[in-house]
């Protein structure tokens, strides 16, 4: 029996039964992975949430499938084997894997999974992640409930705490003693801080229109994504997301959405080494000279913003 067919039935006389639910639209989705080094613990785990969150999908929006795309970004695609394994050790999931293309950076790649996907809603999402298990549900809700939502940015689970990872447009002050400073120096700036990473907003309650969301869960409507021809792939690591964000809040809105909930292990990764360093600073020159630059002031709006 194909998924979906309860409830279409026409016969018998309607004061019969009880009033129905209307029903729901069927969306499909597309979330692309991308991996780079990640430890198998951590990808089954990951894993492990996406099958039980499509399976739930599945059982409470019948017809709506998910389909998750895992990239290796291993030079080479020497990490072919290993995904490919953690990925057959769940045959309930649907998936395929992009492999061989080499280490092509974060944007590049989940262009390939998601630019030529068809799919109602697509999804950019980190190893790092676990999903609640009625997320996927949850996430079309919101997508149904607010129609003028074009990008949606979930409630993260960081060491047993809620929080959103919404920002402001972002100042050189800001980035460098946030990322670079140790915490007794980084005091004076603590107001600018909050202001930045918008703690004037609680986690628990929705909000319309964050500047910037992070990359660690990016939901779309597939016509927006497609629409602005995907990440920017200029950026091969960090700010391909405050890219991203900026340039579909051009054309749509963007959501804090704290009913769809996941754990996500965070992190500071301007902190791990001198190459990611030289990235992120070279990440940093590109979206300032793309949409502006800030010394110390931090803004809802970018200084080029039309």
């Amino acid at each position: 029996m194909e998924h979906g067919a309860r409830g279409h039935r026409r016969g018998g006389a309607p004061f019969l039964r009880g009033p129905r639910r209307a029903e729901r639209p069927r969306m499909n989705i597309t979330l692309a992975v991308t991996v780079y080094r990640s430890p198998s613990p951590v990808l089954a785990a990951l894993l492990d949430s996406v099958t039980v969150a499509a399976m739930r999908l599945e059982a409470e929006r019948p017809g709506s499938r998910l389909m998750l795309v895992i990239v290796d970004n291993s030079d080479g695609g020497t990490d072919r084997t290993r995904l490919a394994a953690l990925v057959a050790e769940r045959p309930t999931l649907t998936a395929r894997l992009i492999s061989g293309q080499g280490n092509v950076g974060f944007g590049r790649a989940n262009n390939l999974a998601l630019l030529p996907s068809d799919d109602d809603i697509l999804i950019v999402g980190n190893p790092d992640l676990v999903l609640a298990p009625d997320s996927l549900v949850r996430l079309l809700d919101v997508f149904e409930a607010e129609p003028t939502a074009g990008l949606v940015t979930p409630g993260f689970v960081e060491h047993g705490r809620l929080t959103h990872l919404c920002k402001r447009y972002p100042s050189f002050v800001v980035l460098f003693g946030r990322g670079f400073l140790p915490a007794r120096l980084r005091r004076p700036l603590a107001a600018l801080i909050d202001r930045y990473t918008m703690a004037d907003r609680p986690a628990d309650r929705p909000f319309w229109d964050p500047p910037i969301v992070t990359g660690a869960f990016m939901a779309f409507r597939g016509q927006v994504f497609r629409s602005i021809g995907g990440f920017d792939e200029r950026f091969f690591l960090y700010f391909e997301d405050f890219d991203l964000s900026l340039r579909v809040a051009a054309v749509s809105r963007l959501y804090y959405a704290p009913s769809v909930r996941m754990e996500h292990a965070g992190g500071n990764t301007a902190r791990r080494g001198l190459k990611l360093i030289r990235f992120f600073a070279a990440s940093a020159a590109r979206f300032w000279g793309k949409h502006g630059f800030r010394l110390v002031a931090v803004r809802d709006r970018p200084p080029r913003a039309s």
